[in-house]
């Protein structure tokens, strides 16, 4: 969500494509692409849609091969040597992808050594991959505008929710424990706080939308409770009426 917002605030034309919350084919993700005709197109893994997010990184790559197909998120951050080896995609956004994806579309698609100058943007270039290390931190996470949700399924997110439509919400990054079950390649282990007042302000503009319930996606939410009590007592003082 905060990828596309920041497209669009810089002017760039930008489509969204939730297959799993449409149940959309394969061939109907293909014309929504071939409909919009972009130069780039994103598409996000994590461990557990690997498979998936090759499997139509690669039916991309040779249905439609004018764009330049780019995975991100944390699988591909971590496996992005073998990506490029194996030609599943075009380029690799290590790390976290929101001011990233905004250079890469300010850029030539068919120029590989512009785009590979790129912090935190991986490809192969003459035969070698190239590695410039991963996106520095964003630290100022207020400065990211809220996620665009009408660019999302229509009439938002229903699936495994008490209360219909739900939408995900983020209040911070990071997260300073090691389990050995999840990586921090992403958003790191330092937390990343938004300020309770922006917050505030993505909520309203998701009661204003119909929202019903709120999904935190936060990396460690509770880590400071005093913090947390704040939030949930704003939420209470305003009669959202959320679901969490």
């Amino acid at each position: 969500g905060y990828l596309s917002s920041i497209l669009l605030q810089n002017n760039v034309p930008v489509q969204v494509i939730d297959a799993p919350a449409e149940n959309l084919t394969q061939p109907e993700i293909l014309q929504r692409i071939q409909d919009f005709k972009p130069d780039y197109i994103g598409i996000t893994s994590n461990v557990a849609i690997a498979y998936a997010s090759v499997c139509e990184a690669l039916y991309l790559k040779i249905h439609y091969p004018k764009a330049k197909v780019i995975l991100g998120g944390p699988w591909a951050s971590s496996e992005y040597i073998s990506i490029l080896e194996n030609k599943f995609a075009d380029l690799v956004i290590r790390g976290e992808g929101e001011y990233v994806f905004l250079e890469i579309s300010k850029t030539d698609p068919g120029n590989l050594a512009m785009l590979s100058k790129i912090q935190g943007v991986s490809v192969m270039l003459n035969g070698k991959i190239t590695d410039n290390g991963q996106t520095p931190y964003i630290q100022d996470l207020d400065s990211l505008p809220f996620p665009k949700w009408h660019l999302f399924p229509k009439n938002g997110y229903t699936r495994t929710a008490r209360a219909h439509p739900f939408y995900p919400l983020q209040t911070s990054r990071g997260c300073p424990y090691g389990c050995i079950n999840c990586t921090k390649i992403i958003h790191g282990m330092k937390i990343r706080n938004r300020s309770i007042e922006n917050i505030v302000r993505e909520l309203d503009y998701i009661k204003e939308i119909g929202g019903k319930e709120i999904a935190i996606e936060d990396d460690m939410f509770n880590y400071d409770l005093k913090r947390i009590k704040r939030l949930l007592l704003e939420i209470i003082k305003r009669k959202y009426g959320f679901k969490i």
